[in-house]
């Protein structure tokens, strides 16, 4: 009986997807803070090469007065490393140009190619992840607020003026042609590729205006084009991210401080809790671990907040330096947060980190 039962666990559905995470078997690793290391202004967003054991962090820079024009104190964007053997002492690979690179930053790293690609002052630009350097900045022209990809389609989120619908643009970077487009809600800022019972699929996450005119549609890629399978409009204030794992998507809203859980299979809404925050301290980004049953979710409180996401229920808080937005979790070892600003929204400039005690 034991062996048919570790048999049916090992063949429950895993989804293929960015920002998935595998089944471990093991409790809840609890974490102890390390300590704050220094990067550039504004770090944003975290990824990790399991490859080479290294954290990418991506810092924005800062523009004082907003202006474009880069002043004495304003900084250029940056791209950091830390290795993983090493925690203390992050360095800087590369300065960007002086230019906006869009907040929430949804940039995309595609370990396979090793590339990284950006949109920064309407243009796309591809990096080589190995040696830093600009590989092209013919891609495309588009001022887009989220790029994914899969295989040479990237999914170029777009947003329009005047309070019209954004588009999720679907471009051959290779060719630089447009395959196709999606009408999508006000202010797309993320989108999710994964495939679904031999499906290819897309999540598309718009974050409205603030009026609870959040959107989140569901998307099947099929060789007639791409169709909305599913459609939740007006479902809160400032939706701004996704994360899914084990044929489950979370959904955080910033302006409504909550979470909502969604079943992939079916599309419906299984679970919405809050994340007991407040004002302008909502919930930010998210990663899973621990068999989907842990959620960590970062605040503009100034803390990681792990809730159970059998329940709902806040399970404890790691507070961090300020204001954190993205992170990285590397199961039962380490997971970094980025402290993007200050409590008065001036630039911060450090990662928190966090060991497994």
């Amino acid at each position: 009986m034991k062996s048919i039962i570790n048999l049916l666990f090992a063949i429950s559905m895993v989804l293929s997807a960015c920002e998935t995470t595998p089944l471990p078997t093991t409790e809840p690793t609890e974490y102890e803070f390390f300590k704050n290391v220094e990067v550039g202004s504004q770090p944003a967003k975290i990824f990790y090469d399991e490859a080479k054991g290294l954290f990418h962090i991506i810092c924005l820079g800062k523009d004082v007065d907003f202006d474009g024009i880069k002043d004495t104190d304003d900084e250029n964007p940056s791209w950091w490393i830390i290795n993983k053997n090493d925690l203390s002492n992050p360095q800087k690979m590369l300065e960007f140009d002086f230019g906006y690179m869009g907040f929430p930053f949804r940039p995309c790293f595609d370990w396979n190619e090793r590339s990284f690609f950006i949109s920064q002052s309407g243009e796309i630009k591809q990096y080589n992840i190995d040696n830093f350097n600009l590989v092209s900045t013919g891609i495309g022209n588009y001022y887009a607020s989220a790029i994914s990809k899969d295989g040479d389609t990237l999914y170029l989120s777009i947003n329009q003026e005047n309070g019209k619908p954004g588009r999720v643009i679907i471009y051959n970077y290779k060719n630089k042609q447009e395959i196709s487009s999606i009408t999508a809600g006000l202010n797309v800022q993320q989108v999710l590729n994964y495939q679904l019972n031999g499906k290819k699929m897309l999540a598309v996450m718009s974050e409205g205006l603030g009026n609870q005119d959040a959107m989140l549609q569901f998307v099947e890629l099929k060789i007639t084009g791409a169709e909305v399978v599913k459609k939740f409009e007006n479902i809160g204030k400032y939706a701004n991210f996704m994360t899914m794992a084990g044929g489950k998507l979370f959904l955080i809203l910033n302006g409504s401080h909550e979470i909502w859980e969604y079943n992939l299979n079916d599309y419906s809404i299984t679970k919405t809790f809050s994340s007991g925050t407040s004002g302008f301290n909502g919930p930010r980004e998210a990663v899973i671990q621990n068999s989907y049953e842990e959620l960590y979710v970062t605040t503009y409180n100034g803390d990681v907040r792990v809730f159970d996401t059998k329940t709902g229920a806040l399970k404890k808080t790691y507070p961090v330096d300020s204001k954190a937005e993205g992170m990285y979790l590397l199961k039962d070892e380490v997971f970094l947060v980025c402290n993007i600003s200050n409590a008065d929204y001036s630039a911060n400039n450090k990662v928190s980190i966090f060991r497994a005690k």
